[in-house]
This record gives structure tokens, sequence and C-alpha cells, in this order.
């Protein structure tokens, strides 16, 4: 006797099948390895992006462009304000306002009340040991009006400058509030254009102390050492030279956060942006697996040299039927995977056959080829002619006597003719007009002779 399987069973069959396909495609549509297919780093965080600092090639993803707290990533785009609004130099005083705004269990450097510092000494403070009221001190010193919600208004204006699309910020150090978000893809943007523009940002995040000088308020001895924040600083790795920064970040909703870069020996260097792990230690440790991922999986590739051949084609009114040959001019070089069958590289060429008319001189650009990766712009390379092509002699020729027929001597030749004319018109009309008077004064003077004569009679 047959067993009739239950359509319950059936159904809970199916839906445990639909389930993890949905829960199979979720897990793809969540992590993403940029623009190439070249698997995904095991990283836990919440989400994390990693980039190429030089071209802003995505390599690595998991929910970059979830709105999530950022803690104190947020003095990147502190630094980034300040930075694009005053000199290091410039002398700024602590307010009252701006140090009791910040809460007892926030990190502090110790600035009192009225205590005088540069810029660059709030600076280190800031992003070395992520002080928070040194923020508070930069903002009310910058902005005109003094007030440090206008500092927050000038740095929701520069992350639109750079391109974010889903930051918004309310206060300068990162302390959680529902309308403090930003994302991980945004944050990779903000680091990108303050490392690229700012000198003295580089210089401070790759510090791993730093002691404030003597001031108004305090001697040199009674500051103490500034440690810094970001663990990375000084961990070697066997695949990049250095760690380059930047910035960590904690709070109770944001969790670990943590923007770090690395270069290598090569010139590399990669923006890794972690945010929200359970564990300080984890947030440091995804960071270096996020880079390392990067460094074993990616390098700078050749995709297209000088003088390649690219085609050789007639030339119309060549002399003795001469043919042009066309190469390429310049080297292309982009971040790739180092498996070259990831690449994923289309081009798209331009160039005209029907252009190519005698005389062509060696070197001319005569087209050019687009290289895209996914459907992005990566660079193009111009294609010129590597030989000359002179010009036949009945085509010179007929060349020069169209060139005659169209051209400024023509315009001139007519232009001359037309002038002779109206001036040999002018001549006439002026001779007629001298002969007739000499006519007239010639009547009147027989006029005269013949009335002498008959008075005489």
């Amino acid at each position: 006797m047959k067993k009739i399987i239950p359509i319950k069973c059936i159904f809970l069959v199916v839906v445990i099948a639909v389930y993890c396909l949905i829960g199979a495609y979720s897990e793809t549509a969540v992590k993403g390895a940029g623009l190439y297919d070249v698997g995904f780093p095991d990283i836990k965080a919440e989400a994390y992006i990693l980039i190429d600092l030089n071209s802003g090639a995505v390599l690595a993803e998991k929910n970059a462009d979830k709105k999530m707290a950022p803690a104190s990533v947020t003095k990147i785009m502190t630094a980034a304000v300040a930075l694009s609004k005053a000199k290091p130099d410039m002398i700024m005083t602590a307010n009252a306002s701006a140090i009791n705004k910040i809460g007892y269990d926030y990190v502090r450097a110790g600035i009192v009340e009225g205590e005088e510092l540069t810029m660059n000494d709030l600076l280190h403070a800031l992003l070395i040991t992520s002080a928070n009221e040194a923020a508070n001190i930069i903002a009310q010193n910058i902005a005109p009006s003094g007030k440090i919600e206008d500092f927050v208004d000038m740095m929701n204006s520069l992350s639109i400058e750079m391109g974010c699309t889903s930051t918004h910020f309310q206060n300068t150090f990162g302390y959680d509030h529902d309308e403090h978000y930003t994302t991980a893809r945004d944050l990779a943007r903000i680091t990108s254009y303050t490392k690229k523009n700012f000198p003295v940002f580089n210089e401070i995040v790759i510090m791993d102390s730093y002691t404030l000088p003597e001031t108004n308020k305090h001697k040199s001895n009674e500051w103490l050492k500034l440690p810094a924040t970001n663990k990375l600083l000084g961990v070697d790795s066997v695949l990049y030279d250095k760690i380059t920064g930047v910035k960590t970040g904690l709070t109770n909703n944001a969790g670990h956060c943590l923007v770090s870069s690395a270069i290598d020996n090569k010139g590399l260097e990669l923006i890794a942006v972690v945010l929200k792990t359970d564990m300080q230690n984890n947030v440091f440790e995804e960071s270096k697996k996020l880079l390392e991922f990067g460094y074993s999986n990616f390098a700078y590739q050749i995709i297209e040299t000088s003088e390649q051949l690219f085609n050789e084609y007639n030339v119309v009114d060549a002399n003795e039927a001469q043919k042009i040959t066309i190469i390429t001019d310049g080297e292309l070089h982009y971040l790739l995977p180092k498996d070259e069958s990831s690449w994923n590289i289309d081009t798209k060429v331009f160039f005209d056959e029907g252009q190519l008319i005698a005389p062509i001189t060696k070197n001319t650009q005569l087209g050019r080829i687009e290289y895209y990766v996914s459907d992005k712009y990566i660079g193009e390379i111009k294609l010129v002619a590597a030989n000359d092509v002179d010009i036949s002699f009945f085509a010179s020729v007929r060349n020069k006597a169209i060139a005659f027929w169209k051209g400024d001597l023509l315009k001139k030749i007519l232009r001359i003719t037309i002038y002779i004319i109206v001036g040999f018109i002018l001549l006439l009309i002026l001779l007629r007009i001298f002969f007739r008077g000499i006519r007239r004064s010639r009547r009147r003077k027989n006029g005269r002779k013949n009335r002498y004569r008959i008075d005489n009679l």
C-alpha cells in the first residue's frame, strides 16, 4: 500500500526551499566584491567597504549604503572642514561652552577655558587621541558666527560637495543622534577627499602619540601624553608596508568603528571602512583582514602599452598606394584583480577609416580607445599614425587648384580686381567731369568772342 505524502509536508518543504533561496539571495545582495568577482573577505562587521584611494574603485563591500552611526569617525569630516577654512597655525581660544557640551564619559585632552592653541595642535588632539572638546573649539573658532551649529552646517555642505548621498551630521565629534548618520561608502569618500587634499591630515593620522605644547594655561610638563586610539598603527603585514591612518570610533549605538588605510611598496594605497563590530579587537582584526584581502587580490595592471599595432589601412590619394599603420600611443594602468580572468574589461573604439586622406604625418592622432570595467570609464589610449603618407602628384595639383579657387589668394585677386574696376569707373567719372568743365569753359570763351565781334559790326 502506497503512502500518501501529506499536503502539509509538501508545503513545509516548499517553504523551507524558498527560505533558503531567499537567504542565499540576501547574502549575495548585501555582500559584494566591488567591480570584480574575486570572492569575499570573511568580515563579520555590520557594514564595510574597501576602495583604492587613487581611482576610487570599490574592491569589496557589504551593506555599504546602509545608514549607520559613525561615532568619532565623524572627526574626519570635522578636520576636513577645518583645513578647508583655516591654516594650521591659526590661534584658537577655548570657550567654556565648547568644553561643557562634552559629556564627562567622553574622551578629553584636558583643555581648559581661555586656553590658546593652534589649530594644528587641536587637530592632533582630535585625530590621534580623539579629544572631543577639540572638535567644538575648532568649530567655534572657524564658524563666522562662533556657533557650533553653523560649523555643523558647513560639514553637511562639504559632504554634499564630496558626493555623499546618505550623510547628515548633527554634531562635530560623533555622539549618537537620530539625525547623525552616514554610510561606509560615504565615509570612504570623505576620507579619500581629505587624504588627497590635505597633507597635514596625513601627517597627523600616522602618529602613535602626541603631547600638547606649553600654552597660556599649561606648562609643557603638565600635559599628559596623548596615545593614538588606532591600534593598527605599527602592526606589521607581509602584504603592505605600513598603516597610513585613519580614525577610530565608539559609541553604544555605533559599536566599534574604524576607518583605516595602508600603502604598499608600489604606492598602492587602500582605504578600509569597518562599521559596527562587537569588540574592540574585532574592529582592528577585521580592518587588517579587509586591507590584506585587497593587497592579496589586487594590483595595478598594465591594460595597454604604447606602439601596439591597431591596424593597417589604405589611404585615399596616397602616393604609390602607400598604406598607413595605426598604433597605440601611451600606457594605461588600472587597479585590477591579479587573476586576469576576472578583469571584465570592455572597450569602445572611436576611429573613422574615411578620414584617411593623404597627406598624413607620423604621430597624428586619428582616433582613440576608451576602456570600461563593468560600464565604469577607467581611461583611454590614443590611436596615432606610425608613419608618414605622402600625397600623389595629381592629387596635390588638384588640391592646390581647389585651394586656390576656395582660398584666400583667389579672394585677394577678386578683391583687387573689384578695386581696380571701381577705381577705373571713378576715374572715368572724374575725367568726364573734368573734360565737361573744360568744354563749358571753352564755350563761355567762344561766346564772349562772338559777342565782341557782333558788337563791333
